[in-house]
């Protein structure tokens, strides 16, 4: 899914989920009060690190928002994390 990065969301995101397909590409989720939006990080190659994966989704969900997130990440299964979001 491609969103309007020129309209900031409606309400702020307050999970994200990360994971890792068996392809190697990198697919996410994002919820908050208005619904998930689920996606792919195009723009990362497969030999993208957990850490660039990371980052990648975070920085897309400010810029969206317009919202500076702190993240605090866990491993829910393999190849799957989560996040619960503080605004900052």
């Amino acid at each position: 899914m491609t969103w309007d990065r020129s309209k900031p969301w409606t309400a702020p995101a307050r999970t994200l989920i990360l994971y890792r397909t068996e392809s190697g590409s990198w697919r996410f989720s994002i919820y908050n009060e208005g619904g998930i939006m689920d996606g792919h990080l195009a723009d990362l190659g497969d030999n993208a690190t957990l850490e660039e994966a990371q980052s990648a989704l975070l920085a897309r969900v400010e810029e969206s928002s317009g919202l500076s997130y702190s993240a605090t990440w866990t491993t829910s299964k393999p190849d799957w994390w989560s996040a619960n979001l503080t605004i900052t």
